[in-house]
């Protein structure tokens, strides 16, 4: 039993390497265009990110090559009728099975792992390379596109041109502060990133500006605008917290809400015994609402980190699970079609339970635990053919 224990992982180990490096190619190649084409950025900087791209793919790879190692090499021995020889000799099909199983538990715990690294650190990276190499891609940008606008809408320039040293000629700018839209023109501009400060922000340097007001014209020598990096790479790419700060980052969502709510207590108490109602329109009353639905939201997402990470490492056994015995059940000579005919049902089974969970938990309505709903089904439908197969 050992030597045939032996050669079944040998066997599928070899496969599932090789199936994950030539996905990891294919991936590789759709991370660095897809980087490139939908944040705008030049390639350079997209293979920079490719490393800390990676996790995240390669644990949307791992299920798929092991579904595909083990769906060929099972339907491939059982084509040759070498499971009819074992069954003849008294070893069920499940000991065959057995060292499989034990082997892509590992690597789906090792899959946890490496989803949570990233959706946490990995992102870390990305957003301080990203910060590091904005001002050249920013340029490259301005040289190419002639114009920018910041996420939040706060900032949007336009430029006439771009001299090789990165000098901004004949700019055009409008600026968003308190709900106040301010509009001008630039003759020249630089722009840089000072890493200096508490928080990395991009520089806007200023020279001979015209500035329109209700009130006509005003002019200066220079202005320095100063936007912060941090809140506009998260919205590039948004890092959740690890495993092992989910629960720090439930309390300060908490300590928010108890804060924000003494805040509208004190106001509301300062109103009334002063008789002073004005108050009571004070933008903090009038944005509650909103406020408090994107911390339930936050709290959500929190709460369903750690269900989430688990039950997409684990997709990778219960892909395996329900493939092996699928392969044998099916008894296709071509191997490839039985990988085809497994993996048609889990697209149409495991992802659309898995996006209804996503959703709902991040909504408030499905409990986080829901996520697992597709590894569920797919272990019961494993059963079944683990039933049927043990029956001949």
């Amino acid at each position: 039993m050992k030597i045939i224990t032996r050669y079944v992982l040998k066997q599928v180990l070899r496969t599932f390497i090789i199936c994950l490096l030539f996905l990891s190619v294919g991936f590789a190649f759709y991370g660095v265009i897809g980087t490139m084409f939908n944040q705008g950025i030049p390639v350079s900087l997209a293979f920079k990110l490719l490393p800390y791209l990676m996790p995240e793919f390669l644990t949307m790879m791992i299920p798929v090559a092991a579904l595909l190692s083990t769906t060929l090499f099972f339907a491939h021995v059982n084509g040759s009728n070498e499971l009819i020889a074992l069954k003849a000799l008294g070893v069920p099909p499940w000991k065959i099975m057995l060292p499989v199983w034990v082997l892509m538990f590992l690597i789906s715990i090792g899959s946890v792992w490496l989803y949570d690294y990233g959706m946490s650190q990995a992102k870390i990276e990305m957003g301080r390379v990203i910060i590091e190499e904005f001002e050249t891609t920013l340029i490259k940008k301005l040289k190419t596109d002639h114009n920018f606008t910041t996420p939040d809408h706060s900032l949007s320039i336009k430029v006439r041109e771009v001299r090789e040293d990165g000098q901004l000629i004949n700019l055009k700018f409008s600026r968003v502060e308190d709900n106040k839209r301010t509009e001008g023109l630039a003759s020249k501009a630089r722009i840089s990133v000072d890493l200096k400060g508490t928080e990395p922000s991009l520089v806007f340097q200023l020279i001979d500006i015209e500035i329109k007001t209700p009130e006509g014209l005003t002019r200066f020598a220079e202005i320095n605008h100063h936007l912060p990096l941090g809140s506009f790479v998260k919205k590039i790419y948004r890092s959740d917290p690890s495993m092992s700060q989910i629960k720090e980052e439930l309390e300060k969502i908490e300590f928010r809400r108890q804060q924000y709510r003494r805040k509208l207590a004190a106001l509301t108490s300062y109103a009334v015994l002063t008789g002073n109602y004005d108050k009571l329109s004070d933008p903090l009353f009038q944005n509650r609402v909103n406020f408090e639905n994107n911390l339930d939201f936050e709290k959500n997402r929190c709460q369903l980190a750690i269900p989430r990470r688990w039950s997409s490492g684990f997709s990778c056994f219960f892909f395996v699970w329900v493939g092996i015995p699928f392969a044998i059940w099916m008894n296709k000579k071509d191997a490839s079609e039985s990988f085809f005919y497994c993996f048609l049902p889990i697209l149409g089974i495991y992802y659309p339970l898995l996006m209804v969970g996503l959703s709902g938990a991040k909504e408030g309505i499905l409990l986080p635990a829901f996520i697992w709903s597709g590894n569920v089904v797919l272990g019961l439908i494993g059963i079944w053919f683990l039933r049927k197969i043990h029956q001949y």
